[in-house]
Order: C-alpha cells, then sequence, then structure tokens
C-alpha cells in the first residue's frame, strides 16, 4: 500500500520534461536589446511645485554587452516647476545630410554608405569577418586574384571613418573604420556584402 502512495504522489508532482530547469532563465542581453527597437523620442518629466533648484540628473543605460552602467550629470540650476524637464535625441541637419546615400569607387570595389548600413560591391568572396579594437574597425579577408590593390580612402562620415584595401598573399584585406564600437549584422547579396551597424 505505502509503494502504491509513493508511485501516485511521484505521478502527480513529475514534469513532463524531467531536465527542464526548475528556475526559468533570465531574458539574455541579446533578446532584450531586440525588444527595444523604439528610439528616444520625447520624454517630459513634470517635477512636484516644491522644486526650485535641480541639482543632478543621473542616466542609466544598457550597454552593448548588455550590462548595465550610470552616469550622472552635475546641473546646480534654478528652475520653475511649471514648466516639464524634456530630454530627448535632435540630429541637426549636418547629421541628416550624413544619411542621405552617397557611393565611392575604389579600385574593383564600390561602396554605398546610407546612415548605419554600408554595401560593398565586389567580384570577390568573403572567407572571414572579424573586428579589431583602437580604433573600432571590422575587417573583412577576400579570396584574392593576381591584382594588387592597396589603397585607403578617408570617409570622415557620421559611423564610418575610413575604407582601406590591402593586398595580402592569398586575399584581399578591407578594414572598415567606425567612429565607435558596434555590433553588426552581414548579409550576402548579388553585388557583394552589406554591413548594418547596431
Amino acid at each position: 500500500m505505502k509503494k502504491m502512495l509513493v508511485m501516485v504522489a511521484l505521478v502527480l508532482f513529475a514534469r513532463e520534461d524531467p531536465f527542464e530547469l526548475k528556475i526559468s532563465p533570465k531574458t539574455s542581453p541579446q533578446s532584450i536589446e531586440g525588444a527595444i527597437s523604439k528610439p528616444l523620442d520625447n520624454i517630459k518629466v513634470t517635477l512636484p511645485t516644491t522644486t526650485r533648484i535641480l541639482k543632478e540628473v543621473k542616466f542609466v543605460y544598457q550597454k552593448l554587452d548588455g550590462s548595465i552602467a550610470e552616469e550622472s550629470v552635475k546641473i546646480d540650476s534654478d528652475i520653475d516647476w511649471h514648466y516639464p524637464i524634456s530630454i530627448s535625441q535632435i540630429e541637426n541637419l549636418q547629421e541628416a545630410e550624413l544619411k542621405k546615400p552617397v557611393t565611392y569607387k575604389l579600385d574593383d570595389f564600390e561602396l554605398t554608405i546610407m546612415g548605419k548600413k554600408i554595401q560593398i560591391s565586389s567580384p570577390y568572396k568573403l572567407e572571414q569577418i572579424f573586428v579589431l579594437p583602437k580604433p573600432f574597425r571590422i575587417i573583412l579577408d577576400l579570396k584574392r586574384k593576381d591584382k594588387v590593390i592597396d589603397q585607403t580612402l578617408a570617409l570622415n562620415r557620421m559611423f564610418f571613418h575610413a575604407f582601406s584595401v590591402a593586398t595580402h598573399k592569398n586575399y584581399y584585406r578591407i578594414s572598415l573604420e567606425l567612429d565607435g564600437q558596434y555590433a553588426y549584422d552581414l548579409e550576402q547579396n548579388q553585388k557583394g556584402y552589406t554591413i548594418t551597424l547596431k
């Protein structure tokens, strides 16, 4: 009888998958990043009627690697509580101009830049892609042919600073220098490769 009761208890409390974790894992930084697709627009904060001096503003933000950091800005200014505090990101006309499509030609390579996206058109097959820090660069190694190509093009644009091609023994090395650290997506198409910064 006791054996029967134990068997019934085991059946009642057993999970469908015995290898399933009891505690669900926390959401990964990558999935958190993917879920936030809306850019910062305009946030207004109304402070209490007793407010007279704004002492400090603290920003809590998530970095590229998923970690959380804080940055405080000292203000120490008189304010009128009747008017809300506004937080927004405003791009100037120069930045808007930089996001228009622009095309460059460098020997067998053609670049088209639009915002955070660059299309690298070339007849050469990609062997590998990786990044190097300081300055932050995306490196593409392409299967080379007989032609020797060693050129550098200063872009001096938002996101993309410079583009260079160097000839090595078995490959051409493209170095794409950026203005900061980014994650990126690589997509192959009929013309070559598209890199989109994130």
